[in-house]
């Protein structure tokens, strides 16, 4: 199994490169990343890019505006994050969300490819969740909440389809790499690696507030002086 496993995520990679189509887009529906039958589109890129942001924001923006100077956090997007190329932070975080979609779309290919599904718990789980966030954004409205999601450039039905993929790279996840897994990760590769990308050292930090004194002989003047 293992090495099946490894054969289809080789064969996979070289799909990536291949033969992943980033397609036109003329609405919010349309494909926008392909690779066989297995597709990411436009609107849950839009998502996955406005969820990030908003994230971001809910966590620096005060301080954001304060070290850049700016008004508002959208005058922040559009700053030069990269004076030789001229890319802005919007610029940044949109080429960080391609290509966490392009390991998604990778993902459900794998997910389809080794014959993973989802639970009806799992799926019990992800329509209780957006039952939840109906009735706290929008009073258990669908056409309120419907207007809430368009912020984000999707409608409830997209929604779920994110939570969805979310769910797939989960469960995924769990059965490459979770016990007993074809590669699941052990005591012994967690030594390995912590051997060959680590290394334990002891280190005294002295801070001194003046500079040291001076002895006759050029040297620094210790306690025992």
């Amino acid at each position: 199994m293992k090495r099946i496993t490894k054969i289809i995520s080789a064969a996979l990679a070289a799909l990536i490169l291949a033969s992943v189509i980033l397609t036109g887009c003329s609405g919010t529906g349309s494909v926008f990343l392909k690779c066989g039958k297995t597709k990411i589109t436009e609107n849950m890129f839009v998502f996955w890019l406005s969820r990030y942001k908003a994230q971001f924001i809910y966590a620096y923006g005060n301080s954001i505006k304060s070290e850049y100077g700016v008004s508002t956090v959208n005058d922040f997007w559009e700053m030069i994050y990269d004076q030789g190329t001229g890319q802005t932070y919007d610029d940044l975080f949109t080429d960080y969300i391609y290509e966490n979609a392009l390991t998604y779309l990778v993902s459900l290919r794998l997910f389809d490819e080794l014959g993973l599904s989802l639970s009806k718990e799992d799926t019990d789980e992800i329509d209780g969740y957006i039952s939840e966030l109906r009735d706290n954004y929008a009073g258990g409205s669908r056409t309120e909440f419907h207007v809430v999601l368009q912020e984000y450039g999707i409608n409830e039905k997209t929604l779920r389809e994110c939570y969805l993929i979310d769910k797939k790279i989960t469960v995924l996840q769990k059965y490459l790499f979770g016990t007993g897994g074809p590669e699941a990760v052990t005591d012994a590769k967690v030594e390995a690696y912590y051997q060959e990308n680590y290394i334990h050292f002891d280190q005294i930090c002295v801070f001194i507030n003046e500079c040291p004194e001076i002895s006759e002989t050029g040297g620094y003047v210790t306690d025992s002086e």
